[in-house]
């Protein structure tokens, strides 16, 4: 019952801050051009952090899972260090290995920091829950791989939302017993997604690092050692894929992946 109750509390708090949050970056100007070159709001994912917080506390009073405060903690540490990027973030470094090759060579990015911020938060959690040393190491990978998966894939109108509910309910199906934990950002999404997906409002750094976070370290929390084992190879993978090509260009080259891709778009 609680479960139901909290989903319908984060709609409705969802419905009340996402406009006042869209209206504010406006009137502050934070806005930046989208795949069409229109200006809409953009860092649109901290909407999301009061409902979060408000409604995963309120999950753990009832519930006193440790993995509450894991998920919570990677996606309000890694929203707030993606809303420094999308308000001052540098854009003349692309890509992580770029990144990391200027934190090498003296010169910290907020893209280099992201990283940094990101994987320490990632240790952090992960040392909260695990129960080895092993596992602390691959939670770590695993969480960091997720949050930036999300940041790499939210270059069109709702595709990091797609990917977000399609690894969710596929996990779900492994891991029903937790499924509801996730429930807060599964509100959020369901009334922010109109917006994204029509291209009016952007989830930014700030929604993407959130979004990933929480899925890494729902996955961190809630599946066996060789599920996790294999998706962290699968998104290395991705992340090799996506230093050397293009992650739109491959999308479109693919008939099912364009067509889920551009549902609900047109």
């Amino acid at each position: 019952m609680i479960f139901f109750v909290v989903l319908a509390a984060s709609m409705l708090m969802s419905y009340f801050f996402v406009p006042l949050v869209e209206k504010m970056l406006v009137e502050l100007k934070c806005t930046c051009p989208n795949y069409k070159g229109v200006n809409i709001p953009t860092a649109m994912g901290i909407a999301a952090i009061p409902v979060i917080v408000l409604l995963q506390a309120i999950l753990y009073l009832f519930l006193k899972d440790v993995r509450i405060i894991a998920i919570t903690l990677s996606a309000v540490f890694m929203a707030l260090v993606g809303l420094l990027d999308d308000l001052v973030g540098q854009k003349d470094v692309k890509g992580f290995k770029g990144h990391i090759r200027e934190l090498l060579g003296g010169r910290l990015t907020t893209g280099g920091l992201k990283a940094i911020v990101g994987f320490f938060t990632a240790f952090f959690v992960s040392a909260i829950f695990s129960s080895t040393y092993t596992d602390i190491l691959l939670n770590t990978v695993l969480i960091s791989l997720f949050t930036n998966t999300l940041n790499l894939l939210d270059l069109r109108p709702g595709r990091a939302i797609k990917f977000f509910a399609l690894v969710f309910i596929i996990e779900s199906v492994f891991a029903y017993r937790y499924a509801g934990l996730l429930l807060p950002i599964v509100g959020f999404i369901l009334v922010y997604f109109p917006l994204d997906i029509k291209a009016r409002g952007m989830l930014g750094d700030t929604g993407s690092n959130l979004l990933g976070a929480a899925l890494g370290a729902f996955t961190a929390v809630s599946l066996n050692f060789n599920i996790r084992l294999g998706i962290t190879l699968l998104l290395i993978l991705i992340h090799v894929i996506a230093e050397k090509y293009s992650i739109t260009r491959l999308i479109e080259k693919s008939r099912v992946l364009k067509f889920f891709d551009e549902l609900g778009r047109r």
